[in-house]
């Protein structure tokens, strides 16, 4: 088995592999750590999977189905990010699966998985001119090309320091309540939650203030 450690967290991928594997029995699966961004340290758990039956009319049922039941027999910091499909996963001349062939995941096209069983994984766009300015500024953030409405920020591979300096960042260009706790960040980690503290949490004379021109190094520096 390989040991990883993933946000303070030290993981056995075997372990995951095995539950995979408990979730259909027509696939073959390996998962290891992959970095999504260096400066930011944004890793992910990535799962390639190999369908052993060749009808791949139902990929999109079955993956969901893999991913219900991590989500169901898996602690939050275990579950996959991505589940990516191959014909074949790559072998080394022992027959066994050859980690370092593995491709590197697309992070803008692939699905990325929200470790919440209450998140939709269908994709929901912004509405609003703030849901707007949100996905926008999270997009640049986690350099994805498609966000849901609905996407965990853990999930995306933010963590509790980047989150201080977002809470901040939204302290700043949004003038919240001077008892406004991040606590709240913590708990609802979605775009959507965040669009609904900070209109809630807005002085009433700034309900209608605009993010300020935003690059990537305001929140991240």
């Amino acid at each position: 088995d390989y040991q990883i450690k993933l946000r303070g967290q030290r993981i056995e991928t075997g372990e995951i592999e095995k539950l995979l594997l408990q979730s259909s029995k027509d696939i073959k699966s390996c998962v290891v750590l992959k970095t999504h961004d260096e400066k930011l340290k944004q890793d992910h758990l990535i799962a390639y999977v190999e369908l052993l039956s060749k009808t791949k009319a139902d990929e999109s049922s079955l993956l969901s189905q893999i991913n219900e039941y991590c989500q169901s027999h898996l602690p939050l910091y275990m579950i996959p990010s991505m589940f990516i499909i191959l014909d074949q996963l790559p072998l080394n001349s022992n027959g066994k699966i050859d980690r370092k062939q593995l491709p590197k995941p697309d992070f803008s096209k692939h699905q990325i998985y929200s470790n919440n069983t209450t998140e939709n994984l269908e994709y929901i766009e912004p509405k609003t001119d703030l849901e707007n300015e949100l996905h926008l500024l999270w997009s640049k953030l986690f350099s994805l090309e498609k966000l849901s409405m609905n996407q965990n920020f853990f999930s995306l591979g933010g963590n509790s320091l980047l989150l201080m300096k977002l809470f901040t960042y939204y302290q700043g260009n949004f003038s919240l309540k001077q008892d406004m706790n991040i606590i709240v960040f913590f708990k609802h980690p979605t775009i959507i939650d965040h669009v609904r503290l900070i209109m809630s949490q807005m002085n009433v004379d700034d309900q209608s203030s605009k993010l300020k021109k935003w690059h990537p190094h305001h929140v991240t520096e």
